[in-house]
């Protein structure tokens, strides 16, 4: 991973939809399609900390999102996770939509501690199962709220669904494995060739006594 860059989104340096994924090597954020990398060298919890130190300063100032997305891979991204924001965000976020992606079922709610529960109006649980060739199959739970404001998820629509992405592909959900694009084969190490130079060749037969 490259070291946390500084990115420059829109006009007034303020974003509504960021993407964050956090496992044991370090956390990823995406804003605007372009990816912010902190890698793990001294501990998740400095990693996360640069991460919101960036994070702070790129989304309004009303703490108003339009998306947020979160992917744990592991127990620990996830209460790292939690630790950290509860620490440096001063106050719960707002948001239309939040999607947390996780292997295990109980990873994957942001909780209403760390979200303003009025704000949200659809809520995705995404448990992640690994497979074979890099594919990961994506059990999908997907909450609209219905209710009338001031209880807004008092009612609410449930949609569940299966998708499948390859890993490193994460944005192309399909509904069929055989509709993924082929795994990247990493391109083999050419072999050195061998060059025979006369003079030297020469040279070593004198030394050894041949002619």
């Amino acid at each position: 991973m490259d070291s946390p860059k500084r990115v420059s989104v829109g006009k007034n340096s303020r974003c509504t939809d960021i993407k964050i994924a956090v496992n044991s090597e370090g956390c990823r954020m995406i804003v605007e399609g372009k990816p912010i990398q902190y890698r793990n060298q001294d501990g998740l919890e400095e990693s996360l900390e640069k991460m919101f130190d960036d994070f702070l300063t790129l989304i309004p100032l009303d703490f108003q999102l339009n998306s947020l997305s979160v992917r744990f891979d592991d127990e620990l991204s996830h209460y790292t996770f939690y630790t950290v924001f509860n620490k440096r965000v001063p106050q719960p976020l707002k948001f239309n939509t939040q999607i947390v992606k996780s292997f295990r079922m109980w990873e994957t709610s942001l909780g209403w501690r760390l979200v303003d529960r009025e704000s949200v109006r659809v809520s995705e649980y995404h448990i992640l199962e690994k497979l074979e060739n890099n594919i990961i199959k994506v059990h999908v739970e997907r909450k609209e709220s219905t209710g009338d404001k001031g209880d807004r998820w008092a009612t609410f629509k449930s949609t569940k669904f299966v998708k499948y992405f390859r890993e490193g592909q994460e944005d192309i959900y399909v509904d069929e494995p055989s509709q993924l694009s082929p795994k990247k084969q990493s391109p083999k190490p050419r072999k050195p060739q061998n060059t025979w130079n006369p003079y030297f060749s020469r040279q070593n037969s004198l030394r050894l006594g041949r002619k």
